[in-house]
């Protein structure tokens, strides 16, 4: 922490660690305890997310953008006052979603969603059915918007497949399916390295038919050419020990598979060729002659 008796410069409090302070106070009703304090809390987001010292726009601009971003952080902070936003969180749907091109708005409504979502009791409540879908379309919506926030989002989505729940199997299945298709919305945005490596964590504890379903909606959802490093990545996704169990009988993606190896053979890159040739044991184990 800093420690001089001089004024901190600005940059310092521009560090995460000072931006999730603000927003965890600003979402702790028992820390903010009038009105005063909200506002200093919610002009330090604004001021920090808009100061730039090389910037040349005119203070008074700089200024109007600050004012902006206040009023942006306002309105979410009045939204989530609401105790019955979650049961009737359709019908606000349009507000959460405005301004979340400014990051910081997105930030605070990301810290919003892990608090709900990974609360156990949420999971138990009648609404959770019709909120989750909500929740994950915003997160889906956050990581195409902002690059810096989408390892936070993968982190919620991995902490949330870890949840002890006492949803009952198929409610938990449900739930799994939920998580994996906005990390595919991870994958589509180019985090592939990242959600690859957390299939491949899990991968011994996953149930089979959830591999089938991120697989089988993966193949399905982005088509060639691909990337050299996207085509290292897959491929080596899919001779991960053990998902041959869980695709081997499965024609239907087993000729995705085969179509995914046509396409890259079809590829004039010489990496692409190589990495088929490292995994084309393994491939057709999970692959099938057309």
């Amino acid at each position: 922490m800093f420690q001089s008796e001089q004024a901190p410069p600005c940059h310092f409090f521009s560090k995460d660690t000072f931006f999730n302070a603000l927003i965890s106070n600003l979402l702790d009703p028992k820390i903010l305890q009038n009105s005063e304090q909200k506002t200093a809390h919610i002009f330090l987001l604004a001021h920090l997310s808009c100061v730039n010292h090389n910037s040349k726009y005119p203070s008074d601009l700089m200024a109007a953008k600050r004012l902006q971003t206040m009023q942006a952080i306002e309105n979410l902070y009045e939204l989530f006052q609401d105790k019955m936003l979650t049961v009737r969180i359709f019908s606000k749907l349009d507000k959460l979603e405005e301004n979340l091109d400014l990051p910081i708005v997105s930030a605070f409504l990301l810290k919003w969603i892990h608090g709900v979502i990974l609360d156990p009791n949420y999971h138990e409540a009648s609404y959770h059915a019709t909120c989750s879908p909500v929740l994950f379309h915003l997160l889906c919506k956050i990581s195409s918007l902002h690059i810096l926030l989408r390892p936070d989002v993968l982190t919620l989505l991995s902490d949330l497949y870890a949840l002890p729940t006492s949803l009952d199997a198929q409610a938990g299945i449900n739930l799994h399916r939920q998580v994996l298709r906005c990390l595919l919305s991870l994958v589509h945005v180019g985090e592939f390295e990242s959600v690859f490596g957390w299939i491949h964590s899990v991968l011994p504890r996953i149930d089979h038919s959830l591999v089938r379903f991120f697989v089988t909606n993966l193949l399905g959802s982005i088509s060639g050419p691909y990337s050299p490093e996207y085509s290292k990545q897959l491929l080596k996704l899919l001779s991960t020990e053990g998902i041959d169990k869980a695709l081997v009988g499965h024609v239907d993606i087993q000729q995705q598979v085969s179509g995914l190896i046509k396409s890259l053979e079809n590829q004039t890159n010489p990496s692409v060729h190589d990495q088929l040739a490292i995994y084309s044991d393994f491939l057709q184990k999970v692959s099938v002659k057309t």
